[in-house]
């Protein structure tokens, strides 16, 4: 086989197991379809020009015609599968460059068909996890610069370095906990992506199954007693 089309096979195994993306889905999937081209580059098609080998990279004509193909049992409503069944070959390619701009679309390669260069699209990654630790860390540093605040009244004689201390155990465990639940996705990878499992809620609660853990406890029992929160139930 010719080298440059091997890769719409081969690029896959290559690509990274597991992408965390920061946006939020409904700002990425602002329109449907493009949800619809990450589901169809996940599943890919049989290419019957060889051997019917499962093949994830398409080019935007493959991709447009398994769009207007769709059962109506995936497009949520009957306005939605009009918008899919109507979409333009030029609206398409306006899809597929904003989710190359949001780095979830690349091009595998580009094939000489006939007289004409041909794109053929592929993911980033087999799976994709929306969530933004930037902002989760935010989100704790706010909690424990406000306890600290209310600390510093209750008990004014209390060491803030103390609570500072606190807060990068806390943090270093919120870390530790994304890169466990991540490697866990990664493990069971086909049993998720094959039930149409939504990843970003999964993962929330994971990370609420997670607060169990001992380590996490500890740190939150001892962060109690340093403050002496006696008359919290």
């Amino acid at each position: 086989m010719d080298e440059k089309r091997e890769i719409l096979y081969s690029f896959w195994e290559s690509l990274p197991p597991l992408k965390i993306v920061s946006k939020p889905e409904e700002e990425v999937y602002g329109h449907r379809v493009r949800l619809h081209v990450i589901q169809i580059l996940r599943k890919g098609i049989l290419d019957q020009l060889d051997k019917n080998r499962r093949r994830r990279a398409l080019n935007a004509r493959e991709i447009l015609s398994i769009l207007k193909e769709m059962p109506m049992e995936e497009k949520k409503d009957e306005e939605e599968a009009s918008k899919t069944k109507d979409i333009s070959l030029q609206s398409l390619y306006f899809h597929l460059q904003k989710l190359e701009e949001a780095e979830l679309v690349q091009t595998v390669t580009i094939l000489r068909k006939g007289n004409h260069n041909t794109a053929y699209y592929g993911r980033t990654a087999r799976i994709y996890l929306h969530t933004d630790p930037v902002k989760k860390e935010k989100k704790i540093s706010q909690a424990f610069s406000a306890i600290k605040q209310f600390a510093k009244v209750k008990n004014p004689g209390l060491n803030e370095s103390e609570i500072d201390d606190f807060r990068e155990r806390y943090l270093s465990r919120e870390k530790q906990r994304s890169e466990r639940i991540s490697k866990w996705f990664v493990q069971y990878e086909s049993l998720i992506v094959e039930n149409n499992i939504d990843l970003t809620s999964f993962f929330q609660f994971m990370e609420i199954i997670d607060t169990i853990n001992p380590e996490t406890i500890q740190i939150l029992k001892e962060l109690r007693d340093t403050l002496n929160f006696e008359s919290l139930p």
